[in-house]
């Protein structure tokens, strides 16, 4: 927004406002209109105060937000400016015009009561300043979104920071021996989940009576089940933060989580998984653990790997030196089933309650195989509650078109229509947002939004609706979308950002890279209809969610035909 027409139209409202007073003094006949007329444009000129203190007075703002994502900013940047000098213009040309006619009342000048109101109350000075404001209101609703997302990345940020500073000053033999351990981190993708999360959501299972008893007793389990898509990885970590917030400070408590994930089958063995969890406690250690030095020292000084048994052994001896240990498992159901994998690593888990305090917090789909090692231990199931739903949709409704942004009557239809049909699942709430931001009429949101997909197929019917989309973009879009997505649902591991752009940009047939044909990552992800995103801390490019990649696994040969053959031929 152009700061000389804010300014404007704040001079001209201070104004009215100045002689709405005087008026309403001494208007005899009609005190209400005048008081109704100040009332608007006092609150025109707030709204537009902080607007304007905000993005022009403050430069802080803007600088704060190098090299980071700003709703804000990306609005402002997406909008003409045109659009905005005009609401602008518009206004200040219209409240211009009422201050004209004020000043000659204010000066004497008669004419009749309802040639005043009509002066006052016009269709177009209402509209004018009705869409001034709500224009100003929805910059001003993503300030306060920017400003918390801010606040929380600061927090986050301080930290790492903290964290960094203390590995710099670790004893050096420490170091090496964290290095051996295991070099698998979950610290970055923790990072990613808080970053993604809604304000004041996953309140309720903090609140539960089930969960502040595993947290206040000893050597208890509480085992979260729930559908795919309910939110279960983000209330793991909102779980992991509350008790890093309660119990960081306490050097007599260690914490310990585990996020399983079906693409990291190959590094997320059970003798992986159990070394993250005694590297994440010995780093948490005020002092070096006898048991892990002597280990370390009978492998040559960390020449050669911990056997799991080893591994078992330096765990009880590092979990002995805590009062008490909270280890957290994410997602069992994505922990390999075969092989005796998830079984190896719940017994030891479980086990290590025998000779110390251990609490352990787990989530998984309904899987019956699983749910067996859970029986007789407290449980919550887990879905995404209708709060939380509406949280999550307030703080994502600005992504909508203008036709959304300006008509609150719409927005609040759009939220009550997601939460009706989302069912608890908190993924389907994020892919129906998705399919509307194509939508460029409020006719368009409501059609779609009487057709919003429920029930057990839901998915399903998001997921093909997401690819109708994107079969219905631009030739080379539609190419860009079904070859990033062959990539990815194809690769046996994550991919990073980088080799995702790199494996695009190969042609067939050559042998070098042209780097004049990289494509923008911001472009491949908005090509994908809301079905690929990206890790910001550890730069990882990924599908939404577990069902997607089950999703693409049965319609591969309707979607993506040629996915094996643009992989061998690249």
């Amino acid at each position: 927004m152009d700061p000389s027409g804010i300014i404007g139209v704040i001079g001209v409202a201070g104004h009215i406002i100045t002689m709405c007073t005087k008026l309403g003094l001494n208007w005899r006949d009609a005190p209400g209109d005048a008081k109704k007329l100040k009332s608007e444009v006092e609150s025109l000129h707030k709204t537009l105060l902080e607007t304007y203190n905000h993005l022009i007075q403050d430069p802080d703002f803007i600088s704060a937000f190098e090299g980071r994502h700003s709703a804000v900013l990306s609005d402002l940047a997406a909008i003409s400016n045109s659009d905005d000098s005009a609401l602008l213009f518009t206004c200040k040309q219209e409240l211009g015009d009422v201050l004209k006619r004020l000043q000659k009342r204010l000066n004497g000048s008669r004419f009749g009561r309802e040639r005043l109101k009509a002066t006052v109350f016009g269709e177009r000075t209402q509209s004018a300043i009705g869409s001034l404001q709500r224009r100003c209101q929805v910059i001003n609703s993503m300030i306060s979104i920017d400003n918390t997302r801010l606040a929380a990345n600061t927090n986050l940020e301080v930290q790492s920071t903290r964290k960094h500073l203390e590995e710099r000053d670790l004893d050096e033999k420490k170091k090496g021996i964290l290095d051996w351990i295991t070099p698998i981190d979950f610290a970055a993708q923790q990072i990613d989940n808080l970053e993604r999360r809604q304000e004041g959501t996953g309140q309720w299972l903090l609140e539960s009576p089930e969960y502040q008893t595993w947290v206040e007793e000893d050597r208890k389990t509480l085992f979260c089940p729930g559908m795919p898509g309910a939110g279960k990885t983000m209330l793991s970590s909102i779980v992991i933060e509350h008790l890093q917030d309660r119990f960081g400070q306490d050097s007599a408590v260690g914490i310990a989580y585990l996020f399983c994930n079906f693409r990291r089958h190959d590094e997320q063995k059970p003798r992986e998984l159990l070394a993250s969890i005694l590297k994440q406690l010995y780093w948490d250690m005020p002092v070096v653990s006898n048991e892990v030095e002597k280990t370390y020292e009978k492998h040559h000084s960390g020449s050669s790997p911990m056997s799991k048994q080893e591994i078992v052994g330096c765990l009880q001896s590092v979990m002995s030196c805590f009062t008490k240990v909270y280890v957290l498992v994410d997602a069992l159901d994505e922990c390999r089933g075969d092989e005796g994998y998830r079984d190896t690593l719940l017994t030891t888990i479980l086990g290590l309650n025998e000779t110390v305090n251990v609490s352990f917090f787990a989530t998984s789909r309904h899987i019956p195989e699983i749910e067996s090692y859970f029986d007789g231990a407290p449980s919550i199931e887990i879905q995404a509650t209708d709060e939380d739903v509406m949280k999550f949709l307030d703080g994502h409704i600005y992504k909508l078109p203008q036709a959304v942004r300006r008509n609150k009557e719409l927005q609040g239809e759009i939220k009550h229509s997601i939460v009706q049909a989302v069912q608890g699942m908190f993924l389907l709430a994020q892919l129906h947002l998705d399919s509307l931001q194509g939508k460029r009429s409020a006719k368009q949101i409501k059609d779609a939004l009487s057709k919003l997909a429920r029930g057990s197929a839901a998915y399903d019917v998001a997921y093909d609706e997401a690819m109708e989309r994107i079969e219905g973009q631009l030739g080379d879009q539609e190419t860009l979308a079904k070859d990033a997505l062959s990539w990815i649902v194809c690769a046996r591991r994550p991919l990073k950002t980088l080799e995702l752009q790199h494996a695009l940009a190969v042609e067939s047939g050559t042998t070098e890279l042209d780097k004049d044909n990289i494509t923008e990552l911001e472009d491949v992800v908005s090509v994908c209809a809301g079905l690929v995103t990206i890790d910001e801390e550890s730069r990882i490019i990924r599908l939404v969610h577990y069902t997607t990649q089950e999703y693409f696994e049965r319609t591969a040969e309707r979607w993506l035909p040629d996915a094996q053959r643009l992989i061998l031929e690249s």
